[in-house]
């Protein structure tokens, strides 16, 4: 459900987003977009207004795993959000041109299906970067904080990693291509020494269990490095495997990574972003949650309830108890359910506008 404004009263009046009458692609746009599209089965193009370097794609009225695209790895080659999965063999699910990406099969494209890409510009391929004892090959873009990050794994406790952004990263998160495993994250609103996993439900936590973690305590302006389990980093840096992540930063006007505090009551006002959001990712780290993700275009209403799990395959969740309203210094959390508003949750975000 979502809700249209009553203003004479103050009241919500909740009524259904109707995913065909959701937003158009925006125009104009040159390092993040988000985009709609229904399915063919074939050849089928997407105009989003540049090359896109990161291309994440959910159905929006199915059941359907995310994939997750970038050209670091080779951009039709996914991995899944949403699953421990190593990365798939198969390399010739899209391709890209300067205003967006072709679809070639099914994959991401079932016929009369609606789905959601959020696409990033990077910087159009990677290059050699030895800022950490690793040298890993990166990509950045300096006009919207983020960047792609690839290495081969080396087996030591002490690695470190350069990440190509101006300063220290807010959220990065990686994966284990060669074999199965979870993903890591750590993020600046967390304690120091925890971290958490995108494909899963599970609160943060400073265990890093017999293979390691990846922790904002060791992110630093260059570089990052990895938290040792009880056995060693093999979760994050196994001698002779291949590794990928994604780094972000905040960047003034246009996106911020920070936290919260839920209330468990309506009307929780999260401000100080210094823009309106598009696009926000949302999880309680101090307890188990769904990662919640809310968009603009998916459903136009001042109250949006379109909500979709990075963690999960589910079609997106209408519920008004996930309403959030985007306003011009943050957003508005309406709905009270402990995926975004609990009374005691410690929440942490991803904030990005279109530009």
């Amino acid at each position: 459900m979502s809700f249209n404004k009553k203003l004479f009263t103050g009241e919500f009046i909740p009524t259904a987003p109707d995913p065909s009458q959701a937003g158009s692609t925006p125009t104009g746009k040159s390092n993040f977009n988000i985009a709609i599209y229904t399915g063919n089965a074939g050849n089928n193009t997407v105009t989003v207004g540049f090359r896109p370097d990161i291309v994440w794609l959910k159905s929006i009225d199915g059941v359907d795993n995310h994939r997750l695209y970038d050209s670091n790895r080779g951009i039709g080659k996914p991995i899944y959000p949403n699953l421990s999965a190593a990365e798939t063999s198969a390399a010739n699910h899209m391709t890209t041109s300067s205003t967006g990406f072709t679809l070639n099969s099914n994959n991401n494209n079932s016929n009369g299906v609606k789905y959601i890409a959020w696409c990033w510009k990077v910087g159009g391929g990677a290059s050699s970067n030895s800022n950490g004892n690793i040298t890993a090959q990166v990509q950045a873009n300096s006009s919207i904080e983020c960047s792609v990050i690839t290495w081969a794994g080396n087996g030591s406790t002490s690695a470190t990693v350069g990440h190509g952004l101006s300063g220290t990263p807010d959220f990065v998160f990686m994966h284990d291509r060669s074999e199965a495993g979870g993903w890591n994250a750590g993020h600046v609103s967390m304690p120091s020494n925890h971290a958490i996993g995108i494909q899963s439900n599970a609160a943060g936590s400073s265990s890093m269990g017999n293979n390691g973690g990846l922790t904002y305590g060791n992110f630093n302006s260059t570089n990052f490095g990895f938290a040792s389990g009880a056995q060693g980093v093999n979760s994050i840096n196994k001698s002779g495997n291949d590794y990928i992540a994604y780094a972000f930063k905040s960047k003034s006007g246009i996106s911020k990574y920070g936290g919260y505090s839920g209330t468990g009551s309506t009307g929780n006002s999260i401000t100080g972003l210094g823009f309106e959001p598009n696009w926000i990712m949302l999880k309680k780290y101090n307890g188990t949650s769904n990662w919640v993700i809310t968009d603009s275009q998916r459903d136009t209403t001042d109250v949006r309830t379109a909500a979709l799990f990075s963690n999960s395959d589910s079609a997106q969740d209408t519920s008004a108890n996930l309403g959030v309203e985007f306003d011009s210094d943050g957003f508005t959390l309406y709905g009270t359910h402990n995926d975004i508003n609990a009374s005691g949750g410690n929440y942490l975000y991803m904030a990005l506008k279109l530009n």
